[in-house]
């Protein structure tokens, strides 16, 4: 079998596609191992706000209103959840007995 696959084939094609082959094969192994940011989990950082003006010329990227369907839709998942928890489970300590 090898033999015949040597005369179809030319050697340096058999050996780039297993080369081709074995790359890929060590390739599956790396999303497992990589890690995009390199951040230890316990990593503190310092978050500084600037409340400099911005200069006018700087564009400010403000989005756009949202549309009314997401009020609507948003007010009411808010009131059928407060229907659906009973009282003994609210975080208001005051509303228990």
């Amino acid at each position: 079998m090898g033999e015949s696959l040597h005369t179809s084939l030319k050697f340096g094609m058999v050996l780039a596609s297993l080369s081709r082959t074995c790359v890929r094969v060590l390739a599956l192994d790396l999303p497992i191992q990589w890690d995009p940011w390199g951040v230890p989990d316990d990593y503190e950082c310092e978050v500084i706000e600037n409340d400099a003006p911005i200069p006018k010329h700087v564009p400010q990227h403000r989005p756009g209103p949202l549309p009314e369907d997401f009020y609507r839709t948003l007010e009411g998942l808010l009131s059928e959840s407060k229907t659906k928890i009973p009282a003994s489970i609210s975080a208001d300590p005051q509303l228990k007995e």
